[in-house]
């Protein structure tokens, strides 16, 4: 199946998700990753603010602020295709954007992704190999590309409704991986993946 067609079936099975199945999933997800250590020895992190059925960050962005981490956000540049990371001290820092999610109001306080801890990583679907298929973009390839020009690039983590982690997914040369992809049922190390 091409990409374009999963993107398409997996959109309408997420859309399709009741609100008290996306909280409850989402609730479980998050709690999972407080617990871990990726979130514990680790204090700059870059995090997607979740839009309609994605797993949701609004309360993990309150939470990791109120727990003194730095954390940066999305601010995408609809005509470069590039995005920065912003950091943000309040979640009231943030308003709709172009794509009507929220971001910065004020994107002086950047930061280069190769420095980041840690870059919580949204997608659609996902391959056990941790490979994604986003909304096409192209955002999210490009950022990753950054972040990986340092030898100690940052922590690729995505959180995923268990369900929406199939075997493969089609891949092209500009894909890059996540390194662990945490469900509502288990945190999963991704496969070895090709070099």
């Amino acid at each position: 199946m091409s990409k374009n067609n999963l993107r398409n079936k997996f959109m309408i099975r997420r859309e399709n998700l009741s609100d008290d199945k996306v909280e409850c999933k989402s609730q479980k997800i998050i709690s999972k990753f407080l617990g871990s250590d990726f979130y514990k020895d680790n204090n700059m992190i870059f995090i997607y603010v979740s839009y309609k059925n994605e797993v949701q960050t609004h309360d993990l962005i309150k939470k990791m602020i109120n727990d003194n981490k730095e954390v940066y956000v999305p601010h995408p540049n609809p005509e470069t295709k590039e995005m920065e990371a912003v950091l943000i001290r309040d979640f009231n820092d943030l308003t709709e954007g172009a794509y009507g999610i929220l971001e910065p109001l004020d994107s002086k306080s950047r930061i280069e992704p190769s420095l980041l801890d840690v870059i919580i990583v949204p997608g659609l679907v996902f391959s056990l190999k941790g490979f994604r298929i986003g909304y096409g973009g192209g955002f999210y390839d490009r950022f990753l590309e950054r972040a990986n020009q340092s030898k100690s690039a940052p922590l690729k983590v995505s959180f995923a409704y268990n369900e929406f982690i199939i075997d493969e997914v089609p891949t092209n040369q500009y894909d890059l991986p996540v390194d662990f992809i945490i469900t509502e049922n288990k945190i999963v190390k991704c496969k070895e993946h090709r070099s």
